[in-house]
């Protein structure tokens, strides 16, 4: 899937799911762009619904407002699963470079993933932009995260009422605490933001960035 244009949101592939379950697999979704947001892959599921992005290669996508690889909804109740995916060199010109995910009252899981390369253009750029509320619930673990210089790899704006996300045994780019700490933005830089619980982490990575 190469080379489309959106005038509003999903570049490549665009999902809006009210029921039942959607799997996207095994896709090559590349060089696509979005006006809106997600510029690869624009998905969203609510209602109790299901939808899931397997062993997918996001490559070289733009968005010119945010998720440059993908944007993720979930809402009321619907749940989305992202697994063994590839995420790299995707750009947004607001927030997620790799993967903008909004999921009030709902659950994400991020599992093996791979992202490499991804550029966003807000403030405080990140890889990663989470949104949600205090029933919003996140899974994210065995994911391999190699970031552009001057990038987060993970912006957490849940509020400082939720509790600590669950993050624990990703490899973020580095094996040293302190680095690690540098490139997630969570309650620890602003108080008002809830706080990423990831330890044990990767102090290596299981395997190489894409080239």
């Amino acid at each position: 899937i190469a080379g489309n244009v959106a005038a509003g949101n999903g570049g490549g592939i665009y999902v809006d799911n009210l029921s039942g379950a959607t799997t996207l697999g095994k896709n090559i979704v590349t060089g696509n762009r979005a006006s809106g947001n997600g510029g690869g892959i624009y998905a969203s599921t609510s209602y109790g619904s299901v939808s899931s992005l397997v062993g997918n290669a996001i490559l070289g996508n733009t968005a010119l407002g945010n998720g440059g690889g993908g944007y993720i909804a979930a809402s009321f109740g619907g749940a989305s699963h992202l697994s063994g995916n590839t995420v790299a060199d995707n750009k947004a010109a607001g927030n997620g470079g790799a993967f903008y995910i909004e999921s009030p009252s709902s659950s994400v899981t991020l599992l093996d993933n791979i992202l490499a390369g991804n550029a966003a253009q807000a403030a405080r750029p990140s890889a990663i932009y989470l949104q949600g509320n205090s029933t919003s619930t996140f899974t994210f673990t065995g994911n391999h995260l190699w970031g552009t210089p001057g990038q987060y790899r993970l912006y957490n704006d849940l509020p400082s009422t939720v509790r600590p996300l669950n993050m624990k045994d990703n490899w973020w780019g580095t094996g040293e605490e302190e680095g690690l700490l540098a490139l997630i933005y969570d309650g620890r830089d602003d108080p008002e933001l809830g706080m990423v619980d990831y330890r044990p982490w990767l102090t290596q990575p299981r395997i190489l960035p894409p080239r």
